[in-house]
């Protein structure tokens, strides 16, 4: 359930990863509306290494940034 100005709301997100070169769908992923993209952002990561990453504000942390710079993504 999300709420948003004292309604509320049942449903889900849905978080897709792409290639940038040639845009296919790398990574899907699926949670209930209530779950915070900040918390999604290691889910939505490929496995397989990518040089960088392009998300809204959504997904900014300090704690992101970090993992992020940790396997050496922009």
């Amino acid at each position: 359930m999300a709420k948003e100005r004292e309604k509320c709301y049942f449903g889900y997100k849905g978080f897709i990863a792409t290639d940038v070169e040639d845009g296919y769908i790398d990574v899907v992923t699926v949670t209930s509306a209530n779950r915070s993209e900040v918390q999604e952002l290691e889910n939505i990561i490929p496995k397989h290494k990518p040089k960088r990453v392009y998300a809204d504000k959504g997904y900014a942390s300090k704690d992101n940034r970090n993992k992020l710079k940790e396997r050496n993504i922009k």
